[in-house]
C-alpha cells in the first residue's frame, strides 16, 4: 500500500514491480544497501499479527529469499518457533540513523500518521481508508502464545518504539 502511494500508483492488491529505479520495496536488513537514495520509509507492527499475516498470506522461497532466509526451506521452517525470517534483525537494523533520511512508521497508526509521512517525503500520498488487520492476534490462542513467547524480545521493542521517529542522515555530516 505505502510503495504503490509512494509511486503515485493507484491503490491495488499486488505490488507492482518491487524496485522501481529510484523507489525499491524490501525486507532487507541490510540498510547500508541503500546508502546511495536520499530517503526511505521503515514499517513496523505488531510483531504476533506481522508473523500471522506472513504464514497466512507470503509464506514461501520468494519472501524467505527477501528476508535474508533463502538457504531456509519454508516447507520445513517454523516461524512461529524461531525467527527465522530475521524480524528482530530488520528492526534492529533500521530503527536508528542511516546514510539517507530514514522516517520509521508502525504500521497500526500510518492513517493517523499521514501527514508526517507526507511532510516526510514532500509529496501528498493516496492510502485506501483504513481496514482492520484481519491476522489481529488472539491472545487465547495456544499458537498466538507460542509467537508472543518465541518473538518476546522483538515485542518488547517494537512496544517502546514511537510510532513516528525521524533520523536525519549521516551523508552531510
Amino acid at each position: 500500500m505505502v510503495f504503490r502511494a509512494l509511486a503515485g500508483l493507484p491503490p491495488g492488491a499486488v505490488t507492482p514491480q518491487p524496485d522501481l529505479g529510484w523507489l525499491v520495496k524490501t525486507h532487507s536488513f541490510r540498510p547500508e544497501q541503500f546508502a546511495a537514495y536520499h530517503k526511505a520509509i521503515f514499517l513496523f507492527g505488531n510483531p504476533i499479527a506481522s508473523v500471522l499475516s506472513t504464514r497466512k498470506r507470503r509464506y514461501g522461497e520468494k519472501h524467505f529469499a527477501n528476508c535474508g532466509a533463502g538457504d531456509r526451506d519454508p516447507a520445513t521452517t517454523d516461524i512461529f518457533t524461531e525467527d527465522a525470517l530475521n524480524y528482530e534483525k530488520m528492526f534492529d537494523a533500521w530503527t536508528h540513523r542511516q546514510p539517507f533520511d530514514l522516517i520509521c512508521v508502525r504500521y497500526e497508526t500510518l492513517h493517523d500518521t499521514i501527514e508526517e509521512i507526507e511532510a516526510f517525503f514532500g509529496r501528498h500520498l493516496f492510502i485506501p481508508p483504513r481496514k482492520d488487520r484481519e491476522t489481529m492476534p488472539d491472545p487465547t490462542d495456544p499458537v498466538v502464545r507460542q509467537i508472543a513467547a518465541t518473538y518476546e524480545s522483538l515485542i518488547a521493542k517494537v512496544t517502546a518504539a514511537p510510532d513516528v521517529a525521524i533520523f536525519c542522515g549521516t551523508r552531510g555530516l
